[in-house]
């Protein structure tokens, strides 16, 4: 469930009203001259991803895996590759979306319409070790039971996608206990991930722009959330004034 923003009226306004507190305590940044108002979309679901790795306190050579592979799941990759991880494996039932991380981040992915027993390929893949890290970047219930499964012992479970409010889940505490699973939940960013994903941008360590594959005017704007509702053939959509 989304929390209410400050912004007013909406994200599609051609002027806002930010809120005094936010100004005075850094809430609102300028943009560098050499960040895109393209990439510049991306700040802050970038910043999000920023955060929630942040609390998983990546080490280099850390296998991990990525349920989702949306723009969320696909920026999770982008940071995980900076950070120096070892093998990334990711999983999801759009083959569209598995074919572009492929393609373009060179990393193993499965489609679970297909590939029926993700947990058994994760145990042959990691020679039933598990990931050390495992990130959840779709809010769906059956994905969060899969990751209590898909990590390693004393690893780390990211819940960064967002489930419908009331979901349950139903499984053995008493695993997760014996495992010594770290379950950390991430919501939104604050002022300091904004920053780092700018400064990310801005320094061109990373391409974000690359996971933009549709751009619709702002006239034709319920088209372009239709297309990003669908996802078949989208990964990141924008809207822009002109």
């Amino acid at each position: 469930m989304y929390q209410k923003s400050n912004i007013e009226p909406c994200g599609l306004s051609e002027q806002i009203l930010v809120p005094g507190p936010n100004v005075s305590r850094g809430g609102l940044v300028k943009l560098p001259e050499d960040v895109t108002f393209d990439e510049a979309s991306l700040i802050e679901p970038l910043a999000c991803c920023i955060r929630g790795l942040t609390k998983c306190k990546l080490h280099k050579g850390d296998e991990i895996t990525i349920l989702g592979a949306g723009p969320a799941g696909l920026m999770h990759i982008i940071l995980a590759k900076l950070t120096g991880a070892g093998r990334i494996v990711v999983f999801d039932i759009n083959q569209f979306r598995l074919d572009f991380a492929r393609e373009h981040f060179g990393i193993d992915t499965y489609n679970v319409a297909t590939e029926k027993d993700i947990i058994k390929k994760m145990q042959d893949t990691t020679d039933f070790i598990g990931a050390d890290t495992t990130i959840v970047a779709t809010g769906s219930s059956k994905a969060i039971l899969q990751s209590f499964e898909l990590t390693r012992k004393g690893g780390n479970v990211l819940l960064f996608g967002v489930p419908a409010e009331g979901t349950m889940v139903l499984f053995d505490i008493s695993r997760i206990y014996s495992n010594q699973l770290s379950i950390i939940p991430s919501y939104a960013s604050s002022e300091i991930e904004i920053n780092q994903a700018i400064r990310l941008i801005s320094s061109k360590r990373i391409n974000i722009g690359s996971l933009i594959s549709h751009r619709f005017d702002i006239t034709n704007a319920s088209e372009g959330i239709r297309c990003a509702r669908r996802a078949k053939d989208a990964i990141k959509v924008i809207i822009t004034a002109k």
